[in-house]
C-alpha cells in the first residue's frame, strides 16, 4: 500500500547550499571592489598631479622667473664672451712676456758694444728698426760704437745718419735695420 503524504508539499525540504559557487561569487565581488577602488585611487592621484603640474608650470611662466631666467642666459653669454676675452688676453700676454724678453736681451746686447765716452739718451724699437739717439765726447767714439754693432753677432745693418755737434759733445742717432744678411764692405 501506498503512503500517501498529503503534507510533502507543504514541508520544506532544505536544499543543499552549493558552497563553490558561493565563493566565486564572493571573491568576483571583492575583485570588482578592489578594482573601481584602485581606478578611483589612480583617477585622484591623476588630478593631484595635474594640479602639482599647473602650479609649477605658473611658477616658471611667472614674470619673476623668467627675468631671472633671462639675467641667468645673460650672464651665461657674458661669461663666455669673458672666458673667450680671457684667453685672447692670455695669449697675447705670453707674446708680450716673450717679446719683453727679446727686447731686454737685445739692449743689453746693444749696451755691451757701447764703448767708454759714448751715453745713450733715446732708444726706440719697432719691428725690425732700432734708433738709438745718444752724445759722446770724441767722433772717433761713435764710430767706434757703429763698428761694434756691426761686428756684434746679431745680423745688423747700422746706419749713422747724423752727428751734430753741440756744445762740446757731438750728438748722434744711430738706425739699425735687424735681421738682415750684410756684408762687410761697409
Amino acid at each position: 500500500m501506498r503512503d500517501f503524504n498529503y503534507f510533502d508539499p507543504y514541508l520544506n525540504v532544505q536544499v543543499k547550499k552549493n558552497t563553490g559557487m558561493i565563493i566565486i561569487v564572493v571573491l568576483a565581488a571583492l575583485m570588482l571592489v578592489l578594482m573601481i577602488y584602485y581606478q578611483i585611487l589612480l583617477v585622484q592621484k591623476e588630478s593631484s598631479l595635474t594640479t602639482d603640474i599647473a602650479e609649477i608650470e605658473s611658477y616658471i611662466q611667472s614674470a619673476e622667473i623668467s627675468k631671472k631666467l633671462n639675467d641667468v642666459d645673460i650672464k651665461g653669454k657674458q661669461l663666455e664672451n669673458l672666458q673667450t676675452l680671457l684667453g685672447e688676453v692670455s695669449t697675447l700676454n705670453v707674446q708680450l712676456d716673450a717679446s719683453s724678453r727679446i727686447d731686454d736681451m737685445l739692449i743689453e746686447q746693444i749696451n755691451a758694444q757701447l764703448p767708454q765716452g759714448a751715453f745713450l739718451t733715446e732708444m726706440n724699437l719697432s719691428s725690425n728698426l732700432i734708433s738709438i739717439k745718444g752724445y759722446s765726447t770724441e767722433y772717433q767714439t761713435i764710430a767706434q760704437f757703429a763698428y761694434n754693432l756691426r761686428q756684434s753677432d746679431g745680423q745688423y745693418d747700422v746706419l749713422i745718419p747724423s752727428i751734430i755737434e753741440n756744445n762740446g759733445n757731438y750728438e748722434f742717432l744711430i738706425n739699425i735695420t735687424l735681421g738682415t744678411e750684410v756684408s762687410n764692405a761697409n
